[in-house]
């Protein structure tokens, strides 16, 4: 669930430094979340932390509180679809659990390949969770870009469960 996140905030994510905000245009009936960092952020809503501004080589809290009405089972997916500087596109297709998250970063051609945690993800209820992310120093980002897009979770089915849309900065 790590490494989802950070390439959720990556994906999402300024000298040196990662921003991003979101907004939220899609969440299936009967779901609520709310995801809160511990700094960083300039605003908040009722999912959460907002326009934030996080630094690398930093440590950040990151506290879940959601209402997931449907299980998180095998063929579940995260699409990550961003236009990279308004020019280049990076487009990711993964599974949330159970399977490898592989995709090709757009012009550094750096392989990612990350193991996802086993199905279910989630049962359907009530889920809490606090942990810390670390980003690494120095920044991975060999230049400052700019990202604009959308980040969609599906079910097995294909039925959306929520939608994002995202813009920010990594340097």
């Amino acid at each position: 669930m790590k490494s989802f996140m950070m390439l959720a905030l990556f994906a999402a994510g300024a000298t040196a430094d990662i921003e991003f905000s979101r907004t939220v245009t899609q969440l299936i009936p009967g779901a609520s979340g709310n995801v809160t960092l511990n700094t960083g952020c300039k605003s908040k809503d009722i999912y959460g932390s907002n326009d934030c501004t996080l630094e690398w080589g930093s440590n950040y809290t990151v506290t879940v509180d959601a209402v997931v009405p449907v299980a998180i089972t095998t063929g579940a997916t995260v699409d990550v679809d961003l236009k990279i500087d308004g020019l280049v596109s990076f487009k990711v297709n993964c599974p949330l659990c159970g399977a490898n998250c592989s995709f090709e970063v757009p012009v550094t051609h750096q392989k990612i390949n990350q193991a996802m945690p086993p199905c279910p993800l989630l049962p359907a209820g009530t889920y809490k969770n606090t942990t810390v992310l670390s980003l690494p120093s120095p920044s991975p980002v060999p230049t400052k870009i700019s990202f604009k897009g959308t980040v969609t979770v599906k079910d097995g089915s294909g039925k959306e469960l929520i939608g994002l849309n995202v813009e920010g900065s990594a340097s």
